[in-house]
């Protein structure tokens, strides 16, 4: 299965500076915490970039990474744009701002689509992400729990059900704004 990388947003919540998949978290960038991450997972590595990210685009090519240009339309839009262009059915679809996110994690994803055959959302209870200090930016409803989506899907080509895949601690943090880089910090 392809992993895809979505590293082509503004991150215009971060409040300028660096580009969101370039902020260090430790020792590396967050978009090297995940590209290490799908790696390990034994994952083939494509990098979605647009005109937002001129400085991630350049450190992918460094890194020796695939990319493929995205139109910059938002999230949904982007990744509906790649299935046309690449033909794909399906992918694995990881957001560049997930600095704990696990090769397991991964591996477990990807083995639990081989289990249900449709697409996959990795959620998070809105509990669990609040007890961790982090406020959430999107929340929905499903089986009576506040869920939020964690930026890690299986999408199809051919939209099905979602399973939703529940998973808690650290590996749900995205970065979003600044606030929660001081956070990410008594993590590390």
């Amino acid at each position: 299965m392809i992993g895809i990388i979505m590293a082509g947003g503004r991150g215009s919540r971060m409040n300028g500076g660096v580009e969101k998949p370039l902020i260090r978290i430790g020792e590396k960038t967050i978009l090297e915490h995940v590209v290490r991450a799908l790696i390990k997972a034994d994952l083939e590595v494509l990098v979605a970039i647009s005109r937002h990210a001129p400085l991630t685009a350049l450190r992918a090519r460094e890194m020796g990474l695939n990319i493929v240009d995205s139109p910059g339309a938002g999230y949904v839009g982007d990744i509906q744009f790649l299935f046309r262009k690449l033909g794909l059915d399906n992918a694995l679809v990881v957001s560049a701002d997930l600095p704990f996110i696990s090769p397991k994690l991964i591996r477990n994803v990807v083995k639990k689509y081989r289990e249900v055959k449709r697409p996959i959302c990795v959620a998070i209870a809105e509990e669990d992400y609040r007890s961790m200090g982090f406020t959430p930016s999107t929340v929905f409803e499903y089986d009576h729990r506040s869920l939020l989506p964690v930026g890690v899907n299986v999408v199809e080509k051919e939209r099905g059900e979602d399973y939703f895949y529940i998973i808690s601690g650290k590996e749900a943090i995205n970065v979003n704004i600044p606030e929660e880089l001081e956070l990410i910090g008594d993590l590390l």
